[in-house]
């Protein structure tokens, strides 16, 4: 690969033949533009590396789509792979809060029973035990009154 080929003819030598050597070299050439611009934007070195490892991907996967300037091409690309997994964390995030926020409501008594239940247990411990254990069977284990009735011979 001879030094004085810009960008360009490596590119090109790239899409037309499939030139590993002149991909190589433009790696080479511009992994630390795209390296240090996902960094600034992901702030993290392993997600970096990843974002950088995607934005050459795709440069080998459309290597057409580069018309004038590779670095700036680079550039816009590893940007929006960042901005991409900032916004795929973003939205990881949302999706596991309202999972454990919907975990958590499954744990605590309906807001209803919530604000009286306290009192319905004062008024249970109250009654005689042959009441009180109808009223438990019914309301706090879900046994229909024909199951509770059948269980006391009525």
């Amino acid at each position: 690969m001879p030094l004085a080929e810009n960008d360009l003819d490596l590119l090109r030598r790239f899409i037309d033949g499939g030139d590993a050597d002149a991909f190589a070299g433009l790696v080479r050439r511009h992994s630390g533009l795209g390296y240090h611009t996902c960094l600034r934007v992901l702030g993290e070195r392993p997600r970096a590396e990843d974002a950088t490892q995607e934005t050459f991907h795709r440069l080998m996967r459309h290597p057409e789509k580069v018309n004038h300037s590779l670095a700036a091409w680079l550039h816009r690309v590893a940007t929006r792979c960042s901005i991409d997994i900032l916004r795929s964390d973003t939205a990881r995030r949302k999706r596991e809060l309202a999972y454990q926020q919907r975990i958590e409501n499954r744990r605590k008594p309906a807001e209803p029973w919530a604000s009286v239940s306290g009192q319905i247990d004062e008024a249970l411990a109250k009654l005689n035990p042959a009441e009180r254990e109808l009223l438990v069977e019914h309301f706090l284990n879900g046994k229909t009154q024909a199951e509770i009735a059948r269980a006391n011979g009525v």
